[in-house]
């Protein structure tokens, strides 16, 4: 799918909102990271899209709460209110994925058949 003008997003009790006001870069469509921080942190896999950071304005950044593992990449962020997954980044805003349940926006991205780190999967799914 080609870039969109707005893409919105938020979490489950839109206390934090997501806007991308300058659309996003190339989406390739979502990457599934089967790594063991992205299944911690969504009790399964990591459904993503790259984008843009600068691109990126958050109503309700108060709600919103940063986590990162001691010695790993990257920052993953979260709504205090209601635990939803949102984003994930590096420090240095060279790495920005937001979490594909956070978007609102209809038909922004197309699945992929891009999975990282497979062999980290947890013994509850099966990758072909």
């Amino acid at each position: 799918m080609s870039s969109v003008a707005v893409v919105s997003g938020s979490c489950l009790c839109k206390a934090v909102k997501l806007t991308f006001t300058e659309g996003l870069k190339n989406p390739p469509g979502l990457i599934y990271c089967h790594c063991i921080q992205c299944q911690k942190f969504t009790g399964v896999y990591g459904a993503l899209n790259p984008f843009d950071w600068s691109t990126l304005n958050i109503e309700g950044e108060e709600n919103l709460s940063w986590f990162q593992e001691e010695g790993k990449l990257p920052m993953r962020g979260f709504c205090k209110k209601c635990g939803s997954s949102l984003l994930q980044r590096r420090e240095d805003g060279t790495h920005a994925l937001v979490f594909g349940g956070a978007i609102d926006t209809k038909d922004v991205f197309k699945p992929s058949t891009l999975h990282v780190n497979k062999e980290e999967a947890g013994q509850h799914y099966m990758l072909d």
